[in-house]
């Protein structure tokens, strides 16, 4: 909030449990939703922009030029055709900035010669599942 103040945007924070705020948000109550992604690891950019910007329930600024080339690359198995439209639905989310990512995270792990451990394909580290040899 403090780094919005510095370029003349005044925020108030309401911190909430996701279901409400997302409620909250797709009824228009508020003008911004912060939240982290975490579910999928490293996916095509569909399983993050197409949520958002394809005339879904979360889509809120349901853009004509958008809604149709991310659903024709959604479903499409043509890898030229998928990449021109998923470059030109976020070469405008970005122009019109729909979307502004604030910050990222890393999960940093480290490994032992004594550890059996490793990361599934999904980028989870399951501690769990780590035991010494």
């Amino acid at each position: 909030m403090a780094n919005l103040a510095k370029v003349g945007v005044k925020a108030n924070m309401i911190e909430q449990q996701f279901a409400p705020a997302l409620s909250a948000w797709r009824e228009g109550k508020y003008g911004m939703f912060v939240l982290n992604w975490g579910s999928y690891g490293v996916g095509d950019v569909g399983l993050s922009t197409s949520p958002f910007f394809s005339g879904t329930p979360d889509d809120r600024v349901k853009d004509p030029e958008l809604v149709p080339l991310l659903k024709e690359a959604d479903v499409s198995v043509d890898r030229d055709l998928r990449k021109r439209n998923y470059a030109k639905a976020q070469a405008r989310i970005a122009d019109q900035a729909y979307w502004l990512p604030l910050w990222t995270f890393s999960i940093t792990t480290a490994q032992n010669k004594d550890l059996e451990f490793s990361l599934d394909s999904d980028e989870f580290a399951r501690f769990f599942l780590a035991k010494w040899k």
